[in-house]
C-alpha cells in the first residue's frame, strides 16, 4: 500500500483541471492535492485513508461509496449532486468555486477548543502531537457530524482520552460529532 506523504485532498475528475486549480490555492504546507482516476480504484491505496474528497463527476465511483461508509471523510462535491454521498457531504455550483476553496482553506487553519489541524498531519493541542486521522476527520468537520462506523468514533475517544484533551465524542444514528467538554459539567 502506497503511504502519502501527508494529508490527502484525493481530486476525483475527468481532467486534471479541478485538481491543478486546488493544488494551486490551497496550502501545501497542510494538505497533498492528488489527482485520481474517474473510476477511483487507486483511492484505495492512499494510506491511512484520503482526509478529503473533491469531485465534479455525475455519479459517486464505487471505491468512494465505499470509503464513505468506513472511514471519517469529507466530502466537497462541485455542480452535481449525485446519489449515494454522505449526508455530511458540501455542494458547491461552478459559480462558488472561490467558496469551495475558502471552505477547504478554512478548515485547514481553524483553531477550536485548544485544538488545530498539524502541519501535514495529526493535530496539535497546546504542546501535544496527536496522530489520528479518525480525530482529524471529526476535528475537521466540527462543529457538524460525520457519518462514520462505531469502530472509529471509538478510536476517537480513545485518543481523546488518551491525551487528557477536554473533547469527546457524541454518536446518534450513525453520525459522530466532536464536543467540547464543559469543565464545570465534567466533574
Amino acid at each position: 500500500m502506497e503511504t502519502d506523504i501527508g494529508r490527502t485532498l484525493a481530486v476525483v475528475s475527468q481532467t486534471p483541471n479541478l485538481w491543478a486549480a486546488l493544488a494551486d490555492y490551497l496550502d501545501k504546507d497542510y494538505v497533498f492535492v492528488r489527482h485520481l482516476s474517474v473510476d477511483a480504484d487507486d483511492i484505495l491505496n492512499i494510506s491511512p485513508w484520503p482526509w478529503g474528497i473533491v469531485s465534479d463527476l455525475e455519479f459517486v465511483p464505487k471505491p468512494v461509496i465505499t470509503l464513505s461508509k468506513n472511514r471519517p471523510i469529507l466530502f466537497y462535491w462541485l455542480n452535481n449532486h449525485p446519489a449515494d454521498l454522505p449526508s455530511h457531504t458540501n455542494f458547491y455550483d461552478s459559480s462558488e468555486w472561490t467558496k469551495l476553496i475558502e471552505d477547504i482553506q478554512t478548515v485547514l487553519h481553524k483553531e477550536v477548543g485548544g485544538l488545530k489541524l498539524a502541519e501535514t498531519r495529526g493535530l496539535k493541542a497546546s504542546k501535544k502531537f496527536i496522530r489520528s486521522a479518525e480525530l482529524e476527520g471529526l476535528f475537521s468537520s466540527y462543529p457538524n457530524s460525520l457519518t462514520i462506523p462505531a469502530k472509529a468514533t471509538i478510536q476517537a475517544s480513545q485518543t481523546l482520552k488518551s491525551h487528557k484533551l477536554q473533547w469527546k465524542v457524541k454518536r446518534r444514528n450513525g453520525e459522530s460529532v466532536l464536543c467540547p467538554i464543559n469543565k464545570e459539567n465534567s466533574k
